[in-house]
């Protein structure tokens, strides 16, 4: 509904209607007790980004309406004002599918809700300190990727770091990750350690980044590996993301600044020593036709109950017939399910 630039513009207005320290009795005012209750202590700057986010993921427009009434009064961003106006006429207008909902933008995102909620969590300052998701080659792990990166972006509130692991042709991985997770931070560099061995040499960088993080980050920064290959992997690289893994989860001083997301086709083959507890491990099923009828429903509302199950059921076929390797299968669902979509949306036109 929005471009990135009104975006940008509304939450800026936010960011100057509720000040630099917001007031609880303000952010009241504009968003309602319960939202106002769960709004992390950030500055207005940091605050805008998040409130309208919450405002975009409503089920109807009523909150993002009054939030661009209340935070620009004088009507300066002429543009989202005429959205307003077509909302104000049209609240069907409003889409009926949350942003949450897409993505990569162009294709749909199905199914992890439970994951997204408390993915949500960790951006707004809640939630675990580092959680592992586990899925065989095709089940989501990069959309995965693909949505903490569209958080980061849309919350301004954290930078994410996504440090794909692999066998590299040359060695300079663990120095790389360390390095742009020291740049999200607002760190300097790390003094290069003395200890040769790669395994202790993993060690002693993820306890000075911990420590680091902890007393002087300027930003919050989630490092997000995602090992695709355990064979071959450089030496050290393992063992720096085990030991942040439990230093995050030791130090809230570390976790309020730093989190940790490790996605694997198989948790347990990394031999980790500082697992996430069980609860912050989530294993992501294979996207079923149950999935694909509710996102459907959900996403061209006002059809007949046969009517998804023949949209979904075509979909399957389609995907069938492409007979994909494992790892592109949730990708041609994904394609099959937007054109599936559009062919739904027609309907309402006739």
């Amino acid at each position: 509904m929005l471009s990135d630039e009104q975006r940008r513009q509304v939450a800026a207005v936010i960011s100057n209607h509720i000040g630099h320290a917001p007031q609880s009795s303000v952010l009241r005012d504009l968003i309602g007790a319960n939202l106002a209750r769960d709004a992390p202590p950030w500055s207005g700057e940091k605050l805008g980004p998040w409130i309208l986010r919450r405002a975009l993921l409503r089920p109807d427009p009523m909150l993002f309406i009054k939030i661009v009434l209340d935070c620009d009064a004088a009507g300066t961003l002429v543009e989202v004002h005429a959205i307003v106006t077509r909302l104000q006429a049209d609240s069907t207008a409003w889409p009926s599918t949350p942003e949450a909902l897409w993505v990569p933008p162009e294709w749909p995102f199905v199914d992890r809700e439970g994951l997204r909620q408390v993915l949500d969590a960790m951006a707004g300052g809640g939630g675990p300190s580092a959680i592992t998701i586990e899925a065989p080659a095709g089940h989501g792990k990069e959309t995965m990727t693909d949505y903490i990166r569209d958080l980061a972006r849309l919350e301004g509130s954290f930078a994410a770091v996504v440090a794909p692991l692999q066998r590299e042709p040359e060695p300079g991985v663990l120095d790389s990750m360390v390095a742009d997770v020291r740049l999200a931070l607002g760190l300097d560099f790390a003094t290069e350690t003395t200890h040769e061995e790669p395994e202790r040499r993993g060690v002693v960088l993820a306890r000075e980044l911990a420590r680091e993080a902890a007393a002087f980050a300027k930003s919050r920064a989630w490092l997000v590996p995602h090992v695709r290959d355990v064979s071959g992997l450089e030496p050290g690289v393992l063992r720096f993301v085990d030991e942040l893994l439990g230093l995050v989860q030791a130090t809230p001083a570390t976790a309020a600044r730093l989190r940790v997301v490790v996605l694997a086709d198989e948790i347990n083959l990394l031999q980790l020593t500082n697992p996430p507890t069980v609860d912050a491990r989530f294993v992501l099923p294979e996207v079923s036709d149950t999935a694909v009828t509710a996102w459907l429903s959900s996403a061209a509302p006002g059809k007949d109950e046969e009517v998804y199950t023949l949209a979904t059921q075509i979909v399957f076929e389609e995907v069938a017939k492409k007979n994909p390797t494992p790892s592109n299968r949730l990708a041609w669902i994904a394609r099959q399910s937007k054109a599936a979509h559009a062919r739904l949306m027609v309907l309402d036109d006739g």
